[in-house]
């Protein structure tokens, strides 16, 4: 056997790649078990994306992992800037498909089972944000098998805006006396969310009571939960909820600092 036609195999079988004559192509069959993509993204710019493609020879349970590497500010200084990494994945079988959004972190893992997935990563930091722009390396893996037992299901933290224009990733003010609206993303996955709240007034940290805040989960017609969200942890999304609302019953000067994660099925 010829030495060039050799490596070619051995690069087949072990990448699951060809030879075309003149580029490398990635199969389309399934006839390997390991994928993989990488490319390097840019803080407030959408336009580049990191995209997998993947067909399996089975339809059994695979996994997709994701790492974030190379981070540094686009300006050759030291500081740190903001950057968020958001990965839509879909899942296929038969020309149907189920559709997961997840915040990429290092350590993200996700299960679906399927004959195919797809999967696209672009940055989401808001074009709002005045930190410095950061530039940074996102790769993807799926292989088969599930993901190890964690507490923590995977995330979103969906971006919001407040009455000023400012968009921020999971954080908003809400003002004394008055409540905010965050919408769960549709066909997303969200089976749960994780609602955090601090406070301040005059620069002296508030203890919230339970009359002080309280976490709504409703639709335009019914509400179907209230609770104080900082006696709970991950509290379940019942079916027909389109929407979290965030009341702060104090007076007009102390504001309430809500974070809000939802968690991802997966």
């Amino acid at each position: 056997m010829k030495l060039v036609p050799f490596v070619f195999l051995i690069l087949t079988l072990f990448t699951g790649c060809y030879y075309s004559g003149e580029e490398y192509v990635m199969s389309e069959t399934g006839a390997y078990t390991g994928w993989s993509a990488s490319r390097e993204l840019i803080s407030k710019d959408t336009n580049p994306a990191v995209q997998l493609q993947a067909n399996f020879q089975d339809p059994t349970p695979y996994t997709v992992q994701f790492s974030i590497t190379n981070l540094k500010a686009t300006d050759g200084s030291a500081d740190i800037g903001s950057y968020n990494p958001t990965a839509v994945i879909e899942w296929s079988v038969e020309g149907n498909s189920v559709r997961r959004v997840v915040s990429v972190i290092n350590g993200t893992s996700v299960t679906g089972v399927g004959q195919g997935c797809r999967i696209t990563v672009r940055d989401q930091t808001p074009t709002t944000d005045t930190t410095k722009e950061m530039e940074y390396t996102v790769a993807i893996l799926v292989a088969p098998g599930v993901r190890p037992a964690n507490q923590l299901q995977p995330i979103l933290t969906p971006l919001i805006a407040d009455s000023f224009g400012v968009t921020r990733p999971g954080a908003i003010f809400v003002d004394g006396g008055t409540g905010v609206d965050v919408q769960i993303p549709e066909n997303a996955g969200v089976t749960s969310v994780y609602i955090t709240a601090a406070s301040l007034n005059a620069g002296i940290p508030v203890a919230l009571t339970d009359a002080d805040i309280q976490a709504s989960h409703t639709n335009t017609a019914y509400v179907y939960k209230e609770y104080n969200p900082n006696k709970y942890t991950w509290v379940p999304i019942g079916p027909g909820t389109s929407t979290v609302r965030l009341t702060n019953f104090m007076g007009p000067l102390t504001q309430v600092l809500f974070n809000v994660t939802f968690g991802i099925d997966g």
